[in-house]
């Protein structure tokens, strides 16, 4: 029978992701990692088996917690536009704090590794098509009422999970920038809901 763990294995997943948030993966150590956890290395290598599985749990601790939360609106049942400009304007509230400058843990790990290690450079690209399909299903409103034909949604949904994407990398940089930044495609958004063509009246703005 297995020994059961004498350790809240939530909480020492919780600490190794702030300890990966601050040091990048390549540039966190196992003995900042003990530090960080409070577990010694054979603790965390008979738990996750290795530093990459520690990482991969961390960053699903992160999705689920924070990613989860910002584009639940977006990904919802009957999202619209108001809901795809209402994630930028979050981003913008977000970014209004020093703090924001750590950027996203996942964004981070995308920008380190550069497709360096297999299993993250996949995990990567299943995250940058969660974005484009959030918003592609949040455009999606604008074909149901006939203002927007599907390739427009396509192209549009690519152009928001790039600009959030990019968002995230810019905040490193200059978090008010990066939340102008995304004010302005906040603004952008707006104006999708009237029609492409002539002829056709401009839904009710949703959520006003």
């Amino acid at each position: 029978m297995a020994r059961p763990r004498a350790f809240d294995y939530e909480q020492v997943v919780a600490a190794a992701k702030e300890v990966f948030w601050d040091g990048g993966y390549e540039g966190t150590s196992v003995n900042d990692l003990e530090h960080g956890t409070g577990l010694n290395r054979s603790s965390l290598y008979r738990t996750f088996e290795t530093k990459l599985g520690l990482f991969q749990a961390a960053l699903d601790e992160y999705e689920h917690g924070f990613i989860d939360v910002m584009l639940g609106p977006v990904e919802a049942e009957g999202a619209g536009l108001e809901d795809a400009a209402g994630f930028f304007r979050a981003l913008a509230d977000l970014f209004g704090d020093p703090k924001s400058e750590r950027g996203c843990l996942q964004i981070n790990s995308i920008t380190e590794l550069a497709g360096r290690v297999p299993p993250l450079a996949h995990r990567g690209a299943q995250f940058a098509d969660r974005y484009r399909s959030a918003f592609a299903h949040a455009l999606g409103a604008t074909a149901t009422t006939g203002t927007t034909d599907n390739d427009t949604i396509v192209q549009r949904a690519e152009l928001l999970a790039s600009a959030a994407m990019g968002a995230w990398v810019a905040v490193r940089a200059d978090h008010e920038a990066a939340a102008r930044t995304c004010l302005a495609v906040a603004a952008q958004i707006e104006p999708w809901a009237r029609p492409v063509r002539g002829g056709r009246t401009r839904p009710r703005a949703q959520g006003r």
